[in-house]
């Protein structure tokens, strides 16, 4: 529908079955093809996946027109498309290594390397009675090493757990360096804890 500087489209969906098989992209496309105008796409509020496809797709760039129209005497020559930037979030990962999780802590170290070297932003910490940040130690390039080295820095390995003792640890001298930006917290552990249920209670909505 033609309203003056732009062309309404009052709803675009696409059948469930056909969802997610870039059909919704290609129909986007081929309309704005077809619209000697920038389009505008109207949508129910309700209808979230329709507004989610929009707000994460190839979506034009209005501004970018406008500007482009404004050099070629009001003629819009060129439609200019924006995606949605998608940031990395940093992500901080504590891992139970006392006792109760001595039979899967060469695995989570080996789960901790791997994140650690496929993502840009990680924070590595294990405890059993104490906290200790492994991050450096998971940087070097070979896997045995670097779990090694991770290894040999943790001094209560396979021990009792105090878990919200290492917590509070953690936020005292770590929380507010790793946890900016929208962090997210990967906790690991069994949950046996030895220490006070009421501080671990308090520490765990700290983090």
């Amino acid at each position: 529908q033609d309203k003056t500087e732009v062309a309404l489209v009052h709803h675009a969906y696409v059948a469930p079955g056909a969802q997610r098989s870039g059909v919704g992209t290609a129909l986007l496309r081929h309309v704005t093809a077809l619209a000697e105008k920038p389009i505008l796409i109207g949508t129910w509020a309700s209808a979230t996946w329709a507004v989610d496809f929009y707000r994460r797709g190839d979506l034009l760039h209005m501004r970018a027109v406008v500007r482009d129209a404004a050099r070629h005497a009001g003629r819009i020559t060129r439609l200019h498309w924006q995606r949605r930037k998608v940031k990395q979030r940093p992500l901080v990962i504590i891992a139970d290594i006392s006792g109760s999780m001595e039979k899967y802590a060469r695995l989570l170290l080996q789960f901790l390397y791997s994140v650690a070297r496929s993502l840009p932003q990680v924070e590595c910490f294990v405890f059993g009675t104490r906290l200790t940040r492994i991050t450096g130690q998971l940087k070097v390039r070979n896997i045995d090493q670097a779990i090694d080295q991770a290894a040999r820095e943790v001094v209560d390995w396979a021990g009792g757990t105090r878990i919200g003792e290492s917590l509070r640890a953690f936020n005292r001298d770590w929380g507010r360096r790793v946890l900016g930006r929208g962090a997210v917290t990967l906790l690991i552990s069994d949950g046996w804890e030895q220490g006070d249920p009421a501080l671990l209670a308090q520490e765990v909505r700290r983090v």
